[in-house]
């Protein structure tokens, strides 16, 4: 199941979990779903994706590519579960949230696919202490 939310242009995509088998055929109707919702609410307008978990893998897939993307935010993003190699390409500012106990993406990884994106590319990693994938107890702090 997808879900966006979007305000002042800046979408948001979360899915459900979803086999790696299916990857593609998602893939391809989030990019219809994108063209739709972009078309219709921000004709024109620079925005900005953000996506958690297996809804960041895909989004930020579509949107490294997509001209009317011009900032990307990860988060959670299941560097230890997904090929997320495609990242090594990209040259928009992005920006990771990662908690330091993530069970599907370990900091490590994702440290090492972040030096492989190119320099010239704006590139932030905020770790969250104590969080897990799902940042649980964070918000009660």
């Amino acid at each position: 199941m997808m879900r966006v939310w979007s305000a002042c242009g800046l979408i948001f995509v979360g899915l459900a979990k979803v086999p790696a088998h299916m990857m593609r055929t998602r893939r391809e109707r989030r990019c219809a779903n994108r063209d739709r919702l972009f078309n219709r609410h921000y004709p024109g307008l620079e925005v900005t994706l953000a996506g958690f978990s297996f809804g960041s893998r895909v989004g930020l897939e579509v949107g490294i590519s997509d001209a009317r993307v011009v900032r990307l935010i990860g988060l959670g993003v299941p560097v230890s579960l997904y090929d997320v190699s495609f990242l090594q390409q990209c040259q928009k500012p992005i920006l990771f949230v990662h908690g330091d106990h993530d069970e599907f993406g370990n900091v490590e990884d994702l440290k090492t696919l972040i030096s492989k994106i190119p320099d010239e590319t704006l590139v932030q990693l905020v770790v969250v202490k104590d969080a897990d994938h799902f940042f649980a107890g964070i918000w009660t702090r």
